[in-house]
């Protein structure tokens, strides 16, 4: 799966989620030009409480 910006990936997450599957790893860009890139991605996902965990992620 792979999504271009910060808001596709959570729209992603949420319908993995819901389907009952997930992912073993998620990989982010930390930095998105004019987009949402994956450092507020991840603080999104983790405020949102959808479970993604931060090992390994900078913050």
């Amino acid at each position: 799966m792979r999504a271009r910006e910060g808001n596709k990936a959570i729209e992603a997450y949420r319908n993995v989620l819901r389907e009952g599957t997930g992912f073993d790893a998620v990989i982010f860009g930390l930095t998105v030009v004019e987009r949402m890139g994956g450092k507020e991605c991840i603080r999104e996902l983790i405020n949102e409480g959808l479970g993604c965990p931060p090992a390994g992620g900078l913050l």
